[in-house]
């Protein structure tokens, strides 16, 4: 199993997914998006977790509405939920959502 974060995963998937219907290499996006090629490869290997700024950049980018980068992180989030078991446990400090 991936021990990054569910949402990172997602937004891996969608970031990949647009890098290449836009037929464009790392460095090409990072160029084009005014961001390190070295921050894409971290954010497409879930090393790094990313801001609303740059995913504003991305978007800008690649050409892509917010409207569909939303559609987009939605059908990642459920194609991943049906990959793995996510159970929630009460803990003293209230409930924690764990990944199997």
């Amino acid at each position: 199993m991936d021990d990054h974060p569910l949402i990172n995963r997602a937004f891996r998937n969608v970031l990949l997914h647009l890098r290449n219907e836009s037929h464009l290499s790392q460095e090409a996006l990072a160029r084009i998006c005014d961001i390190s090629r070295t921050h894409i490869s971290r954010l497409e290997t879930c090393n790094e977790s990313t801001t609303l700024e740059t995913i504003q950049k991305i978007l800008s980018g690649t050409k892509t509405s917010w409207s569909e980068f939303g559609s987009l992180m939605e059908q990642s989030m459920i194609n991943l939920g049906k990959r793995i078991e996510i159970r929630q446990v009460a803990e003293p400090n209230g409930p924690k959502w764990y990944e199997k």
